[in-house]
């Protein structure tokens, strides 16, 4: 397998600025994934993409997450797309933290 970077524009594949639902992340990963079958690593790109809402966010990094060997990295977030990131990462962070925690609360009946 080729270890070097494919760089993908968000919005050149998509041809969009706005990315609103989880079939828009799901439509995105499996087309890199298809279209690059011979690479492991990926830059994907936010430059003009104007919006990404809670769902396309958490469908896209639980899709990264369920793929380990291939590499993700993401660039040129701006300040709200970023602030989405972080939100749903962290909320994600804490869902598993509390599960884990909380395991041993379980009654089974």
């Amino acid at each position: 397998m080729i270890t070097f970077t494919k760089h993908i524009n968000i919005q050149k594949v998509l041809l969009v600025s706005v990315l609103s639902t989880r079939a828009t992340a799901r439509t995105l990963f499996h087309d890199v994934i298809r279209n690059y079958k011979n690479r492991n690593k990926f830059k994907l790109d936010f430059k003009h993409i104007e919006f990404a809402s809670r769902s396309f966010i958490d469908e896209l990094n639980s899709l990264i997450v369920n793929h380990p060997h291939i590499s993700f990295k993401k660039v040129n977030m701006n300040k709200q797309v970023k602030q989405m990131d972080e939100l749903v990462h962290n909320k994600n962070d804490y869902a598993w933290e509390y599960n884990n925690k909380h395991e041993s609360d379980l009654v089974v009946i």
